[in-house]
C-alpha cells in the first residue's frame, strides 16, 4: 500500500472495494508504520488478525561518497518536483537566511510548474554573496547518484507538506548525508535525532526557524551517522528478502 492505495482523503473519501479487500486478502503490506497505524485507526472495528506486515521500500546500496576534500563552503542538496506541496521556495528562503552566516552551495534536482517563479524569486535578491545556487532541472536518476558518489554533500533538505516515505531521503542517508525534513507521513521513521540521521521538524516552521536548524546541523556534522540507520531499515536488497520470506511463509 502506497499513499493513493491507503489514504481516503487522497481519493475524495472513498476507495472502491476497500472492505472487500480487507476481508479477502491474506496479507496487507504498507510501506511505513504510519501507514499501518492509519489502517488500524481508520477501521477500528476491523480485526486485522496479524494481516499487516510493514515493509519499507528501501533504496539500493550505491556505496558512499568518494573521499573528496572538504570545501570551504557547505553543500546542501534537495531533490523533488518544483510544485507547491514540495515548498522549494521555502527551502530557498531558509538557505538564503542561513547563508548570511556561512557559505553555502545549494543544488536542487527537479523541475516543475514552480521553476519560473523560483527563478524570479532568486533573481529578485540583490545579494547572494555567500550563496551559490545550481538548479539542475529534471535530471536522470543515474546522474544524481553519480553526484553523490563523486562529491561531498553536507546536508539533504526536504520541506514537503505531505509525504509517504521518500526514496530521495533514503538515498541521501545511504550516502551518510544527514537530512532536515518535515514530520509528515512516514518521514519520522527515517529522520530523527535519536536515529542520528538528522533533524525532524514540524511542517509549518518559518524560514528563520528552518535556517537555525540548518546551521545547527552543519555545525555538528560529526554527531550524525545516517548510513547506520539506513543499513538497518532501508537497504532495498534486505527489505526485498524480508518481503519474499514473509510471502512464502504466509501465502
Amino acid at each position: 500500500l502506497h499513499g493513493g492505495d491507503l489514504y481516503l482523503d487522497r481519493q475524495n473519501g472513498y476507495i472502491p472495494f476497500r472492505l472487500n479487500m480487507l476481508n479477502n486478502v491474506d496479507s496487507i503490506v504498507p510501506i511505513s508504520l504510519q501507514g499501518a497505524n492509519y489502517l488500524q485507526t481508520t477501521y477500528p472495528t476491523y480485526n486485522f488478525n496479524q494481516k499487516i506486515f510493514v515493509n519499507y521500500l528501501g533504496s539500493l546500496d550505491y556505496g558512499i561518497a568518494s573521499t573528496a576534500p572538504k570545501q570551504p563552503h557547505f553543500v546542501i542538496v534537495s531533490c523533488s518536483s518544483i510544485i507547491p506541496l514540495k515548498r522549494i521556495e521555502l527551502i530557498y528562503q531558509s538557505i538564503l537566511l542561513a547563508s548570511k552566516t556561512i557559505k553555502i552551495h545549494w543544488h536542487h534536482f527537479g523541475d516543475g510548474v514552480g521553476m519560473s517563479d523560483l527563478k524570479k524569486s532568486i533573481n529578485s535578491q540583490p545579494n547572494h554573496e555567500n550563496l551559490t545556487i545550481n538548479l539542475h532541472g529534471q535530471t536522470p536518476h543515474r546522474q544524481i547518484i553519480e553526484f553523490y558518489q563523486s562529491g561531498h554533500v553536507d546536508l539533504f533538505i526536504n520541506l514537503s507538506e505531505t509525504e509517504g516515505i521518500p526514496v530521495s531521503i533514503m538515498e541521501a542517508i545511504s550516502f551518510n548525508i544527514p537530512a532536515i525534513a518535515t514530520d509528515v507521513g512516514g518521514v519520522g521513521e527515517m529522520i530523527h535525532h535519536s536515529f542520528k540521521t538528522g533533524i525532524l521538524i514540524p511542517p509549518y516552521l518559518t524560514a528563520s526557524d528552518i535556517s537555525a536548524h540548518i546551521i545547527q546541523v552543519l555545525d555538528n556534522l560529526l554527531d550524525f551517522k545516517p548510513r547506520q540507520h539506513w543499513l538497518s531499515y532501508f537497504n532495498k536488497q534486505n527489505n526485498m528478502q524480508k518481503l519474499t520470506t514473509h510471502l512464502n511463509l504466509n501465502i
